[in-house]
């Protein structure tokens, strides 16, 4: 599903027990045999099939009666990889985190595609919330799409985790511009009695933003408001809502303080290029410019392309 690392190799393709020494051997000798080539780029080497490999790999296993087996170890291992992920990012959001997200980003994307098969929706739930780093850039698009077919694919209601995925969706949406997607899961998640206080503070700030792009400034306070409730002792998602709401309410003055608060943020890092925000107006721009770099640790970049929702 994408390259690989010697991580993955031990722990998905590896027999149990196998000596990290002995992976290292096999990996190499597919190397000089020309069948896997290796990339050594950042300090990191990683490791993909030539192209004809891929297919006559599945053909073998399907011969041994050993890939959907080999595909279920491949989603357990994914999902433990999430779960190291999530207990990581409820510590503490950094670049060195949302790199190793990125770095996964296909793994995790094809783990679910294959957790769609299994009966009940406990993997795909844990798969999902790491790809909430990874939507702040390029990525909302597939990563809705993605999550519209795990909550299509089961109620889930009464399942934990729901919630939580839910209000990855509704950020995901918000940022590819699907507005009433975007609303339709922020509201299921903010009104789900079992969702924790990062689902609320999600759910909360996609509506906050949705209401506010449509006019309905007082609502979108109204949302900002819980989400800052739930946000008592996250520090980071409260400083960054209470930019956004200074964004978002009709008085210049507090415009002008989330435009101080994004240029102090600009002054004291470095630019970073290349993250595209959906617009509102530059306001609410700016305050999603802060948004990402606060949350992230992250710095905002020089020149935002603001894209026009629809």
């Amino acid at each position: 599903p994408g390259p690989f690392d010697l991580e993955l190799v031990e722990r998905i393709a590896a027999a149990p027990g196998t000596d990290v020494i002995a992976v290292i051997d096999q990996v190499t000798d597919l190397v000089d045999r020309s069948l896997v080539v290796a990339d050594a780029t950042g300090g990191h080497t990683r490791y993909r099939p030539h192209d004809p490999i891929p297919g006559y790999a599945e053909e073998q296993l399907d011969a041994a009666g050993e890939r959907t087996l080999l595909r279920d170890r491949y989603v357990e291992e994914m999902a433990a990889i999430a779960d190291d992920f999530i207990a990581e990012a409820l510590e503490r959001w950094s670049p060195d985190l949302i790199a190793a997200v990125v770095e996964r980003f296909t793994h995790l994307m094809t783990a679910v595609e294959w957790a769609l098969e299994d009966t009940g929706p406990e993997r795909a739930y844990r798969l999902v919330l790491p790809l909430y780093g990874p939507i702040h850039g390029s990525r909302a698009a597939p990563v809705a799409a993605l999550v519209r077919r795990v909550t299509e694919r089961w109620d889930g209601r009464t399942v934990p985790l729901h919630a939580e995925v839910l209000a990855v969706g509704a950020t995901a949406l918000l940022l590819s511009g699907d507005l009433d997607g975007a609303f339709a899961f922020g509201h299921e998640a903010a009104h789900d009695p079992a969702g924790s206080p990062l689902a609320r503070i999600f759910a909360h700030r996609t509506l906050g933003y949705v209401c506010a792009h449509r006019g309905d400034r007082a609502t979108g306070l109204a949302h900002l408001d819980a989400a800052l409730d739930a946000a008592a002792g996250f520090d980071a998602f409260r400083r960054e809502l209470q930019v956004s709401w200074a964004a978002i309410v009709d008085d210049p003055t507090r415009h002008q303080e989330a435009l101080n608060v994004a240029e102090a943020v600009a002054q004291a890092v470095e630019a970073q290029p290349d993250v595209v925000l959906f617009g509102l107006n530059e306001p609410m721009a700016r305050a999603l410019q802060t948004v990402e770099a606060i949350v992230h640790d992250l710095p905002p970049v020089v020149s935002v392309e603001v894209q026009t929702l629809a």
